[in-house]
């Protein structure tokens, strides 16, 4: 799933910001080609080289593990049943994820939203006039600074709706899947008994990825 989430798409943010974020996650993040080898064997990874989505392909996989486990009677129906409804629910949750990810916002939405605020900035200065010709002349020099304000206030409300649009684009504020991971392949390791525990992902430059 987080490899999955890592594929970038023609909608998402190019500008410097965004690019120089992502350079920071892509320096933080093992990659998925060094990280597969310590889960599977070789013949599986080149299995899953071969494949465009590997998640829902390791998910399939696991099924069939689990009904050989059954047919050998390593693992009674019951847990079987077990096994195969958590199998689909990573599945339902990996799909869920994937269409966030690669279905864009609707775009007459961002585009109506921007031009709106456009209009609402160049009309603010003449319906703050009037208020400051009663005030006097000695405060119309406040309508400037005043005015860059209000205008900042809404062009900032409109960049943070825009940035929240698709939490995975691997930027500061987006939903830290490594981060996630990387807790749960510690907590099942410990439950499992190993003792070559990873450590938690740490804070790079200020934030989690």
């Amino acid at each position: 799933m987080k490899n999955a989430m890592a594929q970038r798409t023609s909608w998402e943010h190019q500008d410097r910001a965004s690019k120089r974020q992502r350079a920071v996650l892509h320096k933080s993040t093992e990659p998925f080609d060094q990280e597969i080898v310590r889960y599977l064997s070789a013949q599986e990874v080149d299995w899953i080289k071969t494949k465009r989505n590997s998640a829902t392909q390791l998910l399939d996989r696991q099924s069939q593990h689990i009904g050989q486990l059954r047919a050998k009677g390593l693992v009674d129906s019951i847990q079987h049943v077990q096994l195969q409804n958590l199998i689909s629910s990573f599945y339902d949750e990996q799909g869920k994820s994937e269409r966030i990810k690669n279905t864009p916002f609707p775009r007459q939405y961002a585009t109506t939203s921007t031009l709106f605020i456009f209009i609402f900035m160049t009309l603010l200065p003449f319906g703050l006039l009037p208020q400051f010709v009663d005030l006097g002349e000695k405060y119309m020099f406040l309508l400037i600074p005043f005015n860059l304000i209000v205008s900042w206030v809404f062009m900032f409300m409109e960049y943070v709706g825009d940035v929240s649009e698709n939490p995975f684009e691997g930027l500061l504020n987006d939903t830290p899947i490594q981060t996630i991971v990387r807790s749960i392949e510690i907590d099942l390791k410990d439950m499992l008994g190993e003792d070559d525990l990873p450590e938690r992902t740490k804070p790079f430059s200020g934030a989690l990825f």
